[in-house]
């Protein structure tokens, strides 16, 4: 994610596989969790760099093929805590994702005109080995045992489950779809109800 050459071997990988890229979904992330007053410049500057240039970087290689062939969709992944700022430990992370989501708005705009559209997804507690890790951080930050975390998020979560990965792929699937050709600029919840706006 912050190597645009290599960004740029994989467009050409596609390219020489299928010749055309007609969707392009940003989907690295990472975290790292402390209290705002503890965390240090090396945590600001490792997430705001995954999280937030490098969508800067390979939408830069996807937007400029998409524009040389006449239209594309590209999909960011955000989070929650890019809408939800009193995300616990994670100002760092929060203001990455708030910043994906201020470039998928600025970039639909101005790749409209190329018939580019740009949209981003917003998980909450999604069940992956990086909540784990999270889970952990966090447990240990509020001296609590990692199950009542989890039984936080799980509270937290009107639909009252951990998220899967499958159920934030099937609404990039949607966007990635021509049933989303008239959709851009758009930060969509996939979070079980745990952020509404």
């Amino acid at each position: 994610m912050t190597d645009q050459a290599e960004a740029e071997r994989v467009l050409q990988a596609i390219l020489d596989r299928y010749g055309r890229l007609d969707v392009w979904v940003n989907n690295a992330g990472v975290s790292t969790m402390n209290r705002f007053v503890d965390l240090t410049e090396r945590d600001w500057d490792y997430n705001m760099n995954v999280n937030a240039k490098g969508v800067f970087l390979c939408s830069q290689v996807a937007a400029r093929r998409m524009i040389a062939q006449g239209g594309g969709k590209i999909i960011n992944v955000a989070s929650m805590a890019g809408k939800r700022g009193n995300a616990p430990f994670l100002a760092h992370y929060v203001a990455s994702k708030f910043a994906v989501i201020g470039l998928t708005q600025a970039m639909a705009g101005e790749l409209a005109p190329y018939g580019i559209t740009v949209n981003a997804v917003c998980p909450g507690y999604v069940r992956t080995s990086m909540q784990e890790r999270e889970v952990e951080w966090e447990a240990q930050l509020r001296g609590v045992a990692p199950e009542e975390v989890r039984a936080l998020y799980i509270q937290d979560t009107p639909l009252r489950r951990l998220e899967t990965p499958e159920d934030v792929a099937k609404v990039i699937v949607f966007l990635a779809s021509e049933d989303a050709d008239f959709i851009t600029g758009e930060a969509i919840n996939v979070n079980g109800g745990a952020w509404m706006d």
